[in-house]
């Protein structure tokens, strides 16, 4: 990313700027669920983010800039001068609407804390527990999604021991279409040759089953939930799959 008003200085990385601001939008959902918090002068987060830059004279008309997202798989801090909510889309509307913590950098702001990293397989699995658990943010574009997960391995020298086609197969199913839940988001864009690459929606892997078909739902975990989604799916007349094992038990 070769911004100019982003600026290293020995291990972090500053923006510089009188006359620009940059401000950083955090769904409001992170915080609700600790993948971001507040952290002294600083906000800790997951370094996955929207943000854009603009005139400060645009920004006091409440202007948008010119967008860019953050695709960084492990934590960082910045500094902020200011803070504010908005709720409603980003990006021309390519990114959905939603309630977001917004954070303006001024001129000696910090924007990464630091760019030399500690390789830990803890962030991996911070990273790894977020992606299942539905909690990235989807303002990356859909089919780059599977380089956060290996740059995430890359960065801390961590091996999982599996190809990449299995964090693909995961990705896929975790990735919903965002107007029907049931429908993984490969299936939504299969026939389409231009489509809103961040129009899906991440879910926990643990919904998986119930959105799947009432037998998936009722042997996996939570059963209290499984049977309510199982009740919902028979009363909106859902066409289920089919699981594997369905297809040699004996009732």
């Amino acid at each position: 990313m070769k911004i100019k008003t982003l600026v290293q200085e020995d291990n972090s990385i500053i923006f510089q700027s009188k006359t620009f601001c940059l401000d950083i939008y955090i769904p409001k959902k992170n915080f609700d669920r600790s993948l971001s918090e507040y952290n002294g002068a600083y906000i800790k987060t997951l370094g996955i983010f929207a943000f854009d830059i603009k005139q400060i004279s645009s920004a006091e008309k409440g202007k948008f800039g010119i967008f860019h997202t953050l695709k960084f798989p492990n934590i960082i801090q910045f500094t902020y001068s200011d803070h504010f909510k908005y709720e409603g889309t980003l990006n021309n509307g390519l990114i959905s609407s939603r309630e977001y913590e917004v954070f303006r950098l001024t001129d000696g702001d910090i924007f990464m804390d630091r760019v030399v990293i500690e390789q830990s397989a803890t962030a991996v699995i911070n990273f790894v527990n977020s992606l299942h658990d539905g909690q990235i943010p989807e303002t990356i574009p859909y089919p780059e999604l599977i380089n956060l997960y290996l740059n995430a391995l890359d960065l801390n020298h961590v091996s999982l021991k599996n190809p990449a086609v299995v964090f693909e197969l995961i990705l896929s199913e975790l990735c919903r279409d965002k107007n029907d839940l049931h429908r993984p988001f490969r299936e939504a864009i299969a026939r389409q040759a231009n489509y809103n690459q961040f129009a899906y929606q991440s879910i926990n892997l643990r919904e998986i089953p119930s959105l799947s078909n009432t037998f998936a739902a009722l042997s996996f975990e939570d059963f209290d939930n499984a049977a309510i989604a199982s009740i919902n799916n028979n009363n909106s007349n859902m066409k289920e799959k089919e699981s594997p094992i369905e297809k040699i038990i004996k009732y």
